[in-house]
């Protein structure tokens, strides 16, 4: 536990750091905290994906034909969460490239056996030995991908049901009130006729 002297010198040092003050400097803060911007509040891309995206979102939303601000505005959450769920694929391979790297996933060396890190060499089985070994490298890399990294992909699968179920009430929203937007007026008509007032 910090003593009354540490508690006090931390309150004065905190009041000389009190963080950004302008605009633009509280601008370029609110995104330290950021890891893959899958669940930001706002939709944060790399410069060098920037391109794309914007391509991305022009034919997307050119092809729902929105009209009006309600729904360009629900098209504009269909291509956030259809561009996020590229992007969790995207991540998941990357982390399962990684994972592979990780658990030293090698080339057959000249006896025809697998080094794996934690793993004890396994001969290559059957007649084709060269397809046998590469199946049985792809196997237990697989595995020792998916035990070491499980978190990140169990974290990947609920981000991406969650972008799909708004994905599917947002397509359904829109063809809703596109619906109603395409379906022709009806005119009131004026009773001719008038109740009895007896």
């Amino acid at each position: 536990m910090a003593s009354a002297r540490q508690m006090a010198a931390n309150r004065a040092s905190a009041k000389k750091s009190s963080g950004p003050r302008s605009l633009a400097g509280k601008a370029i803060t609110r995104l330290s905290a950021v890891r893959n911007g899958l669940t930001a509040q706002l939709l944060v891309i790399v410069p060098e994906e920037r391109a794309t995206f914007i391509s991305f979102s022009q034919k997307l939303t050119a092809s729902l034909n929105p009209i009006g601000i309600e729904e360009l505005r629900i098209s504009a959450r269909i291509v956030r969460n259809t561009w996020g769920i590229h992007r969790i694929a995207y991540n998941e391979e990357t982390a399962y490239s990684f994972g592979l790297m990780e658990v030293g996933l090698m080339e057959n060396d000249a006896d025809s056996t697998i080094n794996v890190k934690g793993a004890a060499d396994i001969p290559a089985v059957g007649a084709a030995s060269g397809e046998a070994s590469h199946a049985l490298k792809v196997a237990i890399g697989n595995s020792l991908t998916f035990g070491t990294r499980a978190s990140e992909f169990d974290r990947a699968s609920l981000i991406e049901a969650r972008l799909r179920r708004g994905l599917h009430k947002d397509h359904a929203l829109l063809h809703h009130l596109q619906k109603e937007r395409n379906r022709p007026a009806t005119c009131a008509v004026r009773p001719t006729w008038k109740p009895d007032s007896s």
